[in-house]
């Protein structure tokens, strides 16, 4: 995963201003519309805001090993980003 400087968290400077993120707001829609066909059921989301401070969200049927094993791989892709950020600053 290569990391986007605009995305990332670590060791990057807060955004200035509120810039709408199109490729985030591609795949927010994208998740909803599959949560109102009823194909997603329950979700578990990390949020980063704008001032650097993140948020979760744990919502509608969720649990069992395998959110947990998906949440283990965003977990590995987070810390992905963040040493290639610091790696980069270095």
């Amino acid at each position: 995963m290569e990391p986007d400087q605009r995305n990332s968290f670590c060791g990057v400077e807060p955004l200035r201003g509120r810039e709408p993120n199109a490729d985030l707001i591609t795949h927010l829609e994208r998740v909803l519309e599959q949560a109102k066909a009823g194909e997603i059921i329950g979700v578990a989301c990390v949020s980063m805001h704008a001032d650097m401070t993140a948020s979760q969200l744990v919502a509608g049927k969720v649990g069992g090993s395998i959110m947990i094993g998906q949440a283990r791989v965003m977990e590995h892709d987070l810390m992905t980003v963040t040493m290639a950020a610091r790696d980069h600053l270095e």
